[in-house]
């Protein structure tokens, strides 16, 4: 499956951090509450988990894991 074929696909994550040493992978969360490792470079998410890989918004990161209608968090829609 190539970059074309899965970003025909919308999908939204919340961007609530990004990879240590490769900038083009950012850490998101969807809307479940599931981390994706989410690739710049071929468009495709890998379900991930927290680790010191990552340098993560704790701003973003608690927001996204509250139920705050009053506060619109920057989404990053692919497709």
């Amino acid at each position: 499956m190539d970059a074309t074929t899965l970003l025909d696909v919308p999908f939204a994550y919340e961007v609530i951090g990004e990879h240590v040493r490769e900038p083009h992978r950012l850490l998101a969360i969807a809307s479940d509450g599931r981390l994706f490792d989410l690739n710049l470079l071929n468009g495709f998410p890998v379900p991930t988990e927290l680790s010191d890989e990552w340098v993560v918004d704790l701003v973003a990161f608690r927001r996204s894991r509250q139920d705050v209608a009053a506060i619109s968090p920057p989404i990053l829609v692919i497709g």
